[in-house]
């Protein structure tokens, strides 16, 4: 049996009147982010659409290849940079 269980979510619903949607409201197209645990992009790809370059790093295969996709499907284009790597080397490189 798998760590977890196969579930299912809708994204947009969880994270409306989080955290997540107050800092996204504070962005600005000259903000860096780094989001190092970037999952799926609750955060990454929300922040890239309102003109902020997001760095964001998940190791996770699965959620990194959902993150990519997440920002195509949001057209996210030239300030979103993913990478899969341990959460370490992304601070140390950036």
């Amino acid at each position: 049996m798998p760590y977890c269980p196969t579930m299912s979510a809708n994204i947009a619903v969880l994270f409306v009147g989080t955290e997540h949607e107050r800092l996204v409201k504070e962005i600005t197209p000259d903000t860096v982010v780094y989001d190092v645990f970037a999952g799926v992009g609750p955060f990454s790809v929300p922040a890239a659409k309102k003109g902020a370059t997001v760095i964001c790093n998940d190791l996770n295969p699965m959620s990194y290849e959902s993150l990519v996709h997440n920002m195509k499907k949001n057209k996210v284009k030239g300030n979103g940079h993913n990478t899969r790597s341990h959460v370490v080397i992304v601070i140390e490189h950036f």
